[in-house]
């Protein structure tokens, strides 16, 4: 259970489609190891595509890593600017 070998893990699926490694990079970013977490949400600020923008700003809400939740919000951002996120509400 050493968060090294989860981290490791995590950085793994980058090279995986986001299809097949979303569900595991949830997993990631919900992880009590603030070092797992953040490792997630990095890989995900990578990958990210602008139809995942909806998801990354519930999955920042959820997580309880601070700066991960900051990187995910960066990476909803990217994939969808603000001002396109205002339009829908």
């Amino acid at each position: 259970n050493d968060y090294r070998v989860r981290v490791n893990a995590i950085r793994s699926l980058r090279s995986f489609a986001w299809s097949a490694s979303a569900e595991h990079l949830l997993r990631g970013v919900g992880d009590t190891s603030e070092h797992v977490a953040v490792a997630a949400a990095e890989i995900v600020r990578a990958v990210v595509k602008k139809e995942d923008a909806a998801t990354l700003w519930l999955w920042a809400k959820k997580t309880s890593s601070k700066r991960a939740q900051a990187i995910l919000f960066e990476a909803a951002l990217k994939a969808e600017p603000l001002s396109e996120r205002a339009e829908q509400v």
